[in-house]
């Protein structure tokens, strides 16, 4: 019943695992630029025999509305605003296309609820806060989201701040028998984790976490 945003689809990895854990009552809306990869998304859900719960948009969230320069490798799936961000990648391609911000998608579709956001989209993570503070802070949904000090210009410490300012708290999910706090200093260069992002007011799942 829960609804799921899956922010950085690629080929639908996760979104097919969401649209399965929310089930009929629930709805999932994934995002993923490159057409070509949200076209593979699309097959892999059909494949897997999922997708009538799930709203596939190829489009950026971000942290304003308008066009975006895009690369992308359709070898592995992946796409990336900055450049640099597919190095290593082999041949990749380019493309353009919209972006929008998760406040606005929120209001121009009338959703009432997020409970849960998946957020990977490779040095972006920050841009995607900026435009969602309104919908954070109604919401106050649950957030996996990457942290990477190798995207440069302080993304690690700007992720902190963005969701410390909603009254979130952090946690490793790079253990396996326990979720383990993190505070803000390891939020440094060095520092390269999908983490858990819980609003205060939902501290209370730990304890079902660990059970």
């Amino acid at each position: 019943g829960d609804y799921a945003f899956d922010v950085g689809a690629s080929f639908g990895w996760f979104t097919t695992l969401l649209s399965k854990l929310v089930g009929s009552s629930g709805k999932v809306f994934a995002f993923e630029l490159a057409p070509n990869i949200a076209e593979e998304c699309r097959t892999n859900m059909q494949l897997s025999g999922v997708g009538g719960n799930v709203t596939l948009e190829d489009v950026a969230l971000g942290e304003m509305e308008g066009s975006v320069d895009y690369i992308y490798s359709e070898t592995l799936g992946l796409g990336n605003l900055n450049p640099q961000g597919l190095t290593g990648a082999g041949q990749v391609k380019t493309g353009t296309g919209r972006m929008t911000t998760l406040d606005n998608y929120v209001q121009k579709n009338a959703i009432q609820r997020i409970d849960f956001i998946k957020c990977d989209i490779d040095g972006a993570e920050v841009r995607f806060l900026k435009g969602a503070r309104e919908a954070i802070s109604s919401f106050k949904p649950i957030i996996v989201i990457e942290a990477s000090g190798q995207h440069g210009r302080g993304s690690c410490f700007e992720i902190f701040n963005e969701l410390t300012q909603a009254d979130y708290k952090f946690f490793s999910l790079h253990h396996s028998r326990f979720l383990r706090p993190i505070s803000q200093e390891q939020f440094n260069g060095k520092f390269q984790e999908n983490i858990l992002c819980i609003p205060d007011d939902k501290l209370s799942i730990i304890n079902s976490l660990h059970d």
